[in-house]
């Protein structure tokens, strides 16, 4: 593997004076334009559009609220051809999302996740996801598509204090469409050059003078670069889904808004490829009657060079996955003078069924070195073809009450109750007789908070804000070794109180600048993942303890040049305590390795970012974005080494001890890229060869390297990378229809989205064997766009 010399790393010193800089520009932007034609004006420059979001539990304008926060808008995620999830990667620089086609999305903001794997239940990311204000369980896939969508609101840091336990690094809030009371909608067709096929449908109108209805259907097709050469074909996912809500307003101060949706998804073939394997490794060298030979690379991998941008795989075996959405929810909203009562009941269900290949390789590698071991009809154990059937069943019931004053008051406030009962289920059934994994797991949470925040406004141009939360969790688990006949069970309550405290100050009614104190945590969890020993049976797991945070913020917004410009910038510093993280390692139970769920002691993230937006002219958009983030574990002694790492590199075993550990205090957080920037531009041609509208359109995301995996595995490390995506629309002169043409990474630039290091003990004890998965987009691919509005 190619070494590469460090970039210098800017010191906050260093990046303060940058952000000195920065505002030191402002003047001069402003005055740059001080002759400028009125944004008014017929030739001026446009004025951005008002953005308001509604995370933070109330409607209201981004530029007044006082927290790192991004809002996209649903022509936004269109230019960007965003469908999946992890599409965001490239829309927001704070955000590091793992896309998974058949299983869940592992969530980092900020560097900052407990990155969830599905053999770990009842878990939190520490990012929460929420619909409609709908928290969605972190073992669900409900929200991987994006369908159906207004916009997508992101809150960078801890939001404990209104989002409560599974906002201990942020908040993505996905808005969708809303019943309207005249009658509209809008179909959209997409195809691709790689097979991607995609349809939407969405209307809504009214019934009667006050019940109205909206239908959003979607289907979808895609494949992904990722081959089997054994079975000669493509990874690929299919889906399709609809979301019909009821908006009944008997008069102007009540709103009950009732939600139904389902969806069904299918995925075929495998996610990940090898990206690497040490030199001369066999598979599964551990049977003394084999002499120590294991299935060859060139047998267990015919034909595929395991290297960073490999897309090819072999397996005989048909990985799939099968996922099902049952959700229904009620809104119920009040307005009682100025003060707005609501309730929100939510019942969620989601079913996942898949089936994985364990080592990802050409041949029933178990099978081939039985040797002398009987046959299962002579007595021996059964065959092994390579699969893992998993089921995975997430149940959620949340109800909440809020209630919100006045903003027109000398003190206003949100205040409510928060109730979520989630239980998953989970059962696994890996037959490979020398490690069997054959596991029956439930984990439940429930979670009562009570939370409030209320604005005091001091004078016109400052206000103090305060919020608090206590936050009561019982968590319980059961794991039954089915293999082994073990079995495990325990429970485990706790409470938390949390808040925050924020100063803001109004420049005017556009600029305005914060500072913020806040206290977060995550609650304890349990390893559900954890392979028992005969030591545990009928013991209760010690659970790792909650993480405390500590998060410190300044930041500024501002609106300049006759509001054409929108500069938002923030610099923030959060400390972990008790910071929970996951890592793969061989615990000395088997051959494959297992997930270890332990506390990392102490972790930090700091860093400064900056949005902007420029209306350059009446055809002329820019937009930018970029996050320097220095994550990194303060504290973390005795994780576990890397595949194949030796005393040279860090790895130490202890006396008796059966496996090494090494000390990564100081060490980087996985899939922390240091410098994430994005650009956009989007600009109208004047033409007159049709009567249509013309307007192109290109964004451009780069960043740095980072290591995907926590234990520092040389071989995880994804080198920096940028994706140019080209766009060109054109519109009808009613703006009844559009025709988009686009080419998404347009240099071919090969990138991971996740790379994991689990299977390197079946290639022998010190073997490194690396499977990364490749991102949708890691290809080039070319595309057409239909959207027709009436």
């Amino acid at each position: 593997m190619k070494s590469h010399t460090p970039a210098p790393r800017p010191t906050p010193v260093a990046r303060a004076a940058a952000a000195l800089m920065l505002a030191g520009l402002l003047p001069a932007l402003a005055h740059a334009q001080a002759n400028a034609p009125a944004a008014d004006g017929n030739t001026g420059n446009a004025k951005n559009q008002e953005v308001v979001i509604t995370a933070q539990k109330r409607t209201e304008r981004l530029k007044d609220t006082p927290v790192s926060a991004a809002v996209m808008s649903a022509d936004a995620l269109d230019k960007a051809n965003a469908t999946d999830i992890s599409d965001i990667n490239n829309l927001v620089p704070s955000v590091q999302l793992k896309g998974s086609f058949n299983g869940r999305v592992p969530y980092a903001m900020r560097g900052i996740s407990t990155s969830a794997n599905e053999s770990a239940v009842g878990l939190t990311s520490g990012v929460a996801i929420l619909i409609d204000g709908v928290p969605v369980p972190s073992d669900s896939t409900a929200a991987n598509e994006l369908q159906d969508i207004r916009r997508v609101e992101v809150l960078k840091g801890p939001q404990a204090t209104l989002g409560g336990r599974t906002a201990s690094a942020g908040v993505i809030n996905f808005v969708t469409q809303a019943p309207a009371r005249s009658f509209q909608g809008n179909l959209g067709l997409t195809l691709t050059s790689d097979n991607e096929r995609r349809g939407s449908l969405f209307v809504t109108g009214p019934v009667n003078s006050v019940l109205a209805y909206s239908l959003s259907l979607y289907g979808q097709h895609r494949e992904y670069p990722i081959y089997n050469r054994l079975l000669r074909e493509h990874s690929q996912s299919s889906g399709e889904g609809a979301r019909a809500k009821l908006l009944l307003s008997p008069d102007k101060t009540l709103d009950i808004t009732l939600t139904g949706r389902v969806a069904e998804g299918e995925s075929k073939g495998g996610t990940f490829t090898y990206q690497y394997l040490t030199p001369g490794a066999e598979l599964f060298p551990y049977f003394p009657f084999n002499a120590g030979h294991g299935v060859t690379q060139t047998t267990a991998l015919p034909g595929i060079t395991p290297h960073y941008g490999n897309t090819d795989y072999a397996s005989p075996v048909h990985m799939r996955s099968k996922t099902r959405d049952r959700d229904l929810s009620l809104n119920i909203e009040k307005r009682v003078g100025d003060y707005t009562f609501t309730s929100t009941t939510a019942h969620q269900r989601n079913r996942q069924d898949n089936v994985q290949d364990v080592p990802i390789v050409a041949t029933y590698f178990l099978n081939d070195l039985r040797g002398p071991i009987p046959a299962p009809d002579a007595g021996g154990p059964p065959y092994f073809y390579n699969q893992q059937p998993i089921q995975v069943r997430p149940t959620s019931l949340t109800q909440e009450f809020k209630v919100a004053s006045p903003v027109n008051q000398p003190v206003s406030y949100v205040a409510g109750l928060f109730y979520s009962d989630v239980k998953v289920d989970l059962s696994d059934n890996r037959q490979m007789f020398v490690n069997p994994k054959v596991d029956e797991v439930r984990s439940s949470t429930q979670s009562l908070g009570l939370y409030g925040r209320a604005t005091w406004t001091i004078s016109p141009t400052d206000s103090l804000l305060a919020g608090a939360r206590y936050n009561r969790d019982k968590i319980s688990y059961s794991i039954h070794d089915i293999a082994n006949n073990l079995g495990s069970a325990g429970s485990d309550s706790s409470s938390a109180t949390v808040g925050d405290l924020t100063w803001r100050h109004k420049f005017g009614n556009d600029q305005m600048a914060y500072a913020t104190y806040a206290r977060g945590y995550k609650p304890r969890a349990y390893n559900t993942a954890q392979t028992l020993q005969a030591s545990d049976d009928g013991k209760s797991l010690a659970p790792v303890e909650k993480e405390q945070i500590d998060h410190y913020e300044l930041g500024a917004k501002t609106t300049l040049m006759g509001g054409a410009l929108t500069l938002n910038a923030a610099v923030f510093n959060t400390e972990y305590k008790n910071y929970q993280v996951q890592i793969f390692a061989n615990d000395g139970t088997g051959y494959v390795n297992n997930l270890i769920l332990s506390s990392a002691g102490k972790a930090r993230t700091r860093g400064v970012e900056v949005d902007a937006v420029l209306n350059a002219g009446a055809d002329t958009r820019v937009t930018a974005s970029a996050a320097y983030i220095d994550a990194k574990f303060l504290r973390y002694q005795g994780a576990a080494c890397y595949p194949g790492q030796d005393t040279s590199t860090g790895c130490i075993t202890a006396t008796g001890a059966s496996v090494g550990a090494q000390d990564l205090s100081g060490k980087t957080m996985p899939d922390s890229p240091k410098l994430k920037i994005t650009l956009g531009l989007d600009h109208g041609i004047e033409q007159k060869l049709l009567p249509w509208d013309l307007r192109v359109n290109a964004q451009y995301a780069w960043r740095t390297s980072a290591m995907l995996q926590a234990n520092q595995n040389p071989y995880t490390r994804q080198p920096s990378f940028g994706i140019l995506n080209l766009g060109a629309t054109a519109s009808s002169p009613d703006g009844k229809y559009a025709v988009t043409l686009f080419v998404n990474n347009v240099t071919n630039r090969f990138y991971l989205v996740n790379a994991e290091d689990f299977f390197s003990g079946l290639w022998g004890a010190t073997a490194n064997a690396v499977i990364g998965q490749p991102a949708r987009d890691a290809r080039r691919y070319g595309g057409v766009r239909f959207n027709m509005s009436f």
